[in-house]
């Protein structure tokens, strides 16, 4: 097992799951469990929360971005480096974004590791690792989300362009095989390294869910039918 931490985040004004948000984390969990030890199994809430032995850790509501709630895990990240409540490498992903194989280390030279979209340069938040050095950069980029008052997607090719605090030497891009998305789904698939790491979608979608089955191991596509059986 590798030593790196699965790191999801979840927070909400209303203090609880929408419905399709806790199928959508509980399905996380079964799955994660698949292929992490319990103890390396981080997700983040701002209300308490158990399932299949996975504890939430609760951080105060005032982490929940006022510039969109689906921006949080940026400031989230900051919370947990700075109380030293993540000491190690980690994969923070959406929840919507679901491992598919055994995560092999990755080529990780920097402190931080992205993925674009394949099909144009942008950068997409849904999964990434970074290493605890990575710190300052997650400040950098908290810091442009309230000031431009837009999420995380739209102020990084604008410090990535202008090389903010050198930012261009501290990232690296990784294969699309860490991020297989919605569009242009089979050429991500096909020209991803293989095995596909992680798939990027909204299940509760049927078209969706059905454009993602081939990649899909059994395991996973039993979870994702279970607990979406209204949609088929």
């Amino acid at each position: 097992m590798l030593s790196m931490k699965n790191l999801m985040t979840y927070v909400n004004p209303s203090k609880k799951f929408g419905e399709n948000d806790r199928k959508m984390v509980e399905i996380q969990i079964d799955n994660s469990l698949d292929y992490w030890k319990p103890e390396d199994i981080m997700l983040v809430t701002n209300f308490p929360f158990k399932y299949n032995g996975i504890k939430a850790i609760v951080i105060p509501d005032e982490l929940c971005c006022k510039v969109n709630v689906k921006t949080s895990k940026i400031g989230i990240i900051v919370y947990l480096l700075e109380n030293r409540i993540l000491n190690e490498l980690a994969w923070v992903h959406d929840l919507d974004a679901f491992q598919l194989a055994p995560l092999d280390l990755p080529p990780l030279d920097r402190d931080i590791g992205f993925i674009d979209y394949f099909y144009n340069p942008l950068i997409n938040t849904g999964n990434v690792f970074f290493k605890p050095t990575a710190l300052d950069v997650f400040k950098w980029i908290n810091e442009e989300i309230h000031k431009w008052n837009k999420i995380d997607e739209l102020v990084l090719p604008s410090m990535i362009e202008r090389n903010h605090n050198n930012i261009r030497s501290r990232f690296r891009k990784l294969n699309v095989t860490y991020n297989v998305g919605m569009r242009q789904t089979e050429r991500l698939a096909e020209f991803a390294e293989k095995p596909v790491k992680i798939a990027h979608f909204p299940p509760f979608e049927k078209e969706v869910l059905d454009s993602f089955r081939f990649l899909l191991p059994p395991r996973l596509t039993k979870l994702l039918d279970e607990k979406f059986t209204n949609i088929h």
